[in-house]
């Protein structure tokens, strides 16, 4: 599901061998959704990462990437919104060649990526490294399978 990716962990971007520090990237826009009492505690950095990389140029990759779409970098936003609880585990961003983003959980026991490539197109990978159990699907609707999904993320799950 990777084309080609920068991570974006807390406040650095790592691409390759080098760093780049995003303390230096514009604040968050105006029109960024602000924290409630019902957010994850990682809210506020998750968010920052992904508005960050609304401001990657074409060619951040140094080998031609398209920038991450407005509408997906919202779409991400709302994704989290909807699928997200107060257990449920810090996420990655990272943004993908084609203009899409992905959002990627890595824990112990548990893998799930889902990549968002329009407002209504994110494609899920889910791996259970215990039973060695996979779950691949492509979500146009409805986001109650990838809720449940997101769920067994939730410590105890």
């Amino acid at each position: 599901m990777n084309d080609g990716v920068l991570c974006l962990d807390g406040s650095t971007t790592y691409w390759g061998n080098s760093t780049t520090n995003l303390r230096t990237m514009r604040a968050l826009p105006p029109d960024a959704t602000l924290t409630g009492e019902d957010d994850p505690p990682w809210w506020k950095r998750v968010e920052r990462a992904i508005w960050a990389i609304a401001e990657l140029p074409e060619g951040w990759d140094s080998y031609g990437a398209r920038p991450v779409a407005r509408r997906n970098i919202r779409a991400a936003l709302d994704l989290l919104r909807n699928v997200c609880r107060m257990t449920t585990p810090e996420p990655s961003i990272v943004p993908t060649t084609s203009g899409g983003l992905q959002v990627e959980w890595h824990l112990p026991q548990k893998e799930l990526q889902v990549t968002v490539r329009s407002p209504d197109r994110f494609d899920v990978l889910f791996e259970d490294l215990v039973s060695d159990r996979e779950e691949a699907m492509t979500i146009t609707g409805d986001l109650s399978p990838l809720t449940d999904i997101v769920g067994r993320l939730s410590p105890g799950r």
